[in-house]
């Protein structure tokens, strides 16, 4: 197993997309964008590894082997993410933010405090008990409606992703974007850079004014959802406004699906506001 160095050098990322879209002309549409590859798809195993060889042969670096541990898949290596955090709080940090103002630094820093405290809940709130008894949630966002082994094992994936989201909350950095918006068109609030098949690359975009004039859970919602992008590789199979699209996501797309992540810890952190 190959683990690329953090943080990727720009630089030679460019060169190996250049690279590997010059080789496979197929995955340039027809606007000339480029299509990125699915990080899970087994089909495009070979294209991924093909694209980190590229970038090792330009001089991207990887991590030594000795820097992750190689256990057997049967290796236990430790509890349920779920029982090991029943007891913890989100810990203070200092939020990285750049070309912000003051303003906008102290709008970005109450929402990534308050989207921690979102993913405590869902891990301690939601996911904690789903395994012992179905929980309305669980099922609504991710189609898990039982205590069965597999669903089991779904939960205990779910609380790996937002362990992976808050310590990427507490860890990257966000970057201010001034983009103004056009009454009557689509803008966008938030994204984050993907490579073909790394998850984050660089940092968190928060776009202003369309951030400030989001309310204060949703502001929070969104850094969830773009962190599930960065920090999980999540997808955006359907946003919850799109009612058609949403209602017929699969089991496997709700799992995958950022908007999932966002709402879902917006409900559990109301839910439980609600009965304190």
């Amino acid at each position: 197993m190959t683990r690329l160095s953090r943080p990727l050098d720009s630089s030679r990322v460019k060169v190996a997309d250049d690279e590997f879209y010059a080789h496979h002309p197929e995955l340039i549409g027809n606007n000339s964008q480029r299509i990125p590859l699915s990080e899970t798809n087994p089909a495009q195993a070979s294209l991924r590894r093909e694209w980190v060889e590229s970038y090792k042969k330009h001089g991207g670096k990887i991590e030594a082997k000795d820097q992750y541990p190689m256990t057997k898949p049967d290796s236990v290596v430790q509890e349920c993410p779920a029982k090991a955090l029943l007891n913890v709080r989100p810990a203070a940090s200092t939020i990285k933010v750049v070309d912000a103002s003051e303003a906008e630094k102290k709008t970005i820093e109450k929402a990534q405090e308050r989207a921690k405290a979102m993913v405590d809940s869902a891990i301690k709130k939601c996911l904690a008990g789903a395994k012992n008894q179905p929980s309305n949630l669980v099922k609504k966002y991710f189609g898990i409606d039982s205590t069965s082994d597999s669903d089991k094992e779904k939960i205990d994936a779910l609380v790996s992703n937002y362990e992976k989201i808050l310590a990427g909350l507490d860890s990257e950095t966000f970057e201010v974007e001034q983009e103004s918006i056009t009454p009557g068109q689509p803008y966008v609030v938030a994204y984050v850079r993907t490579l073909p098949f790394i998850h984050g690359f660089g940092h968190v975009h928060v776009n202003f004014p369309a951030f400030d004039g989001q309310s204060h859970d949703d502001q929070a919602g969104t850094l969830v959802h773009e962190l599930s992008h960065y920090a999980v590789g999540t997808d955006d199979h359907a946003y919850d406004w799109e009612t058609s699209k949403w209602r017929k996501l699969s089991q496997a797309q709700q799992m995958d699906n950022a908007s999932s992540y966002g709402n879902f810890a917006c409900d559990c952190y109301r839910a439980a506001a609600a009965v304190k």
